[in-house]
């Protein structure tokens, strides 16, 4: 059976990869509050919990969101401010960058604590604590393998001065070696 191609996509929450073909018609891919138009391309779209991001591996595709149209290409990003939604940040990429997922990392750049926790758990049945919540807004970058959860938890325990607890199986709890008595 050969089923009609898709020309559009509504993400709702969640991360895509596209390898669009080049042919007379657009994909789009819309968001709650943009839309995308590839023009024969290859690139990602993340949107979870209100933050987005489009990244462009080859070709080209064009956003059209409330401040009125941009238009990215091969080795370029743009994701919403987050303090400000209505501010965009335009950036280059190497493209390893894009959609990491893909090749079995996550990559951090500067995020902080609660973010990095928040995505390995996206990945793993688990749901973490932070036994202080200063802990949330630590910087963290690095590289981290998705099927090695227990290797990223050692690093992060290492690099951070954490102590790692699994109080129940799918719970894992982190407090500051300070706080230890």
């Amino acid at each position: 059976m050969v089923l009609d191609p898709v020309d559009h996509f509504h993400l709702h929450d969640g991360e895509i990869y596209l390898d669009v073909a080049s042919d007379w018609r657009s994909f789009h891919v819309a968001t709650a509050d943009i839309g995308i138009r590839d023009i024969g391309t290859r690139f990602s779209v993340r949107n979870i919990d209100q933050h987005l991001a489009v990244q462009v591996a080859e070709g080209a595709v064009e956003i059209r969101h409330a401040g009125g149209y941009t238009r990215l290409h091969a080795g370029e990003k743009i994701t919403r401010d987050p303090e400000q939604s209505s501010r965009w940040i335009h950036d280059r990429l190497r493209s390893d960058d894009i959609a990491p997922w893909r090749q079995g990392f996550l990559m951090f750049d500067a995020q902080p604590l609660h973010s990095v926790l928040n995505e390995l758990a996206r990945y793993h049945a688990v749901r973490f604590d932070l036994a202080d919540p200063a802990l949330a807004g630590i910087q963290v970058s690095g590289r981290f393998r998705l099927d090695e959860l227990d290797s990223s938890l050692r690093i992060l325990a290492a690099t951070l001065q954490l102590e790692i607890e699994r109080p129940e199986p799918a719970r894992i709890r982190l407090t500051p070696l300070h706080a230890r008595k």
